[in-house]
């Protein structure tokens, strides 16, 4: 039974180490990088960087990562290739380093709530705070939907507490 556990591990290690090639296309405050599975599914990860202004006038940098299927689903699994699908999307946030690093804080949202997308997007949510230091993680549903916040700062609940919509 212990060789099997091993075997699965290597599995997931290797797909973790093998994230599918990346096209990059800058759009200004959005950077956009895609990619093709095995199966030619076609997967876009967007990094939209941009400012909100707060109830007492202050400003947020935000960071806004969306992603999609060439036939508009937002979710990282139900294609069977999960892990190597989040490698590559862990590649990308590497190459938006920049856009991590001035962010005040980061979010993004797993379509729906089925425990294997959410233990997925919680190991995201692990990596992407070791990876840039943030102090602050959040999860929560609002609607189907359990969204993810990290944050260097406490103002995670200052932007919960305003009502919070994701910015467009």
């Amino acid at each position: 039974m212990s060789m099997s556990f091993i075997t699965y591990n290597k599995h997931i290690n290797e797909a973790f180490n093998n994230p599918y090639p990346l096209s990059h296309d800058n759009k200004g405050s959005y950077g956009q990088w895609s990619f093709v599975t095995d199966d030619d599914i076609f997967y876009l990860c967007t990094f939209n960087f941009g400012e909100e202004i707060l109830d007492d006038s202050s400003k947020l940098k935000y960071l806004i990562i969306t992603f999609e299927t060439e036939s508009g689903e937002m979710n990282l699994t139900g294609t069977g290739d999960a892990f190597r699908v989040l490698a590559s999307v862990i590649q990308a946030a590497r190459n938006e380093s920049k856009k991590f690093k001035e962010a005040d804080y980061v979010n993004f949202a797993a379509a729906g709530s089925e425990p294997s997308r959410q233990k997925l997007y919680t190991r995201f949510t692990k990596i992407l705070k070791k990876m840039y230091k943030f102090k602050y993680t959040r999860e929560w549903n609002i609607k189907a939907d359990v969204h993810y916040f990290l944050s260097h700062t406490k103002i995670i609940d200052a932007v919960i507490k305003s009502d919070y919509t994701m910015p467009h």
